[in-house]
């Protein structure tokens, strides 16, 4: 049932460096590594929460915050480059 589920099926995780379940994960790769297909599994890692606590690193929030923080930084600095105006969103 599980091979049949996972049939053409991509996951995408995104995690923070350092936090909590990364290294939980990492711990189970080794034990059952990530098949390349079916399921496809897409992860991405960033590195943009200044937390020394690994459990306040598993915040989706605060990773979400973290991004669309860094997103309109790229916005805000694309359109000084192109002589563009900046509009608020």
């Amino acid at each position: 049932l599980r091979r049949f589920n996972s049939q053409n099926l991509k996951i995408y995780r995104a995690y923070e460096h350092g936090e909590v379940l990364a290294y939980l994960r990492l711990a189970m790769k080794s034990l059952y590594p990530i098949s390349k297909n079916n399921p496809d599994i897409v992860q991405v890692r960033f590195n943009l929460i200044d937390d020394d606590n690994a459990v306040g690193q598993h915040s989706i929030k605060t990773l979400t915050c973290k991004l669309y923080q860094d997103l309109q930084k790229h916005r805000h600095n694309k359109s000084i480059q192109s002589g563009a105006k900046v509009q608020a969103d």
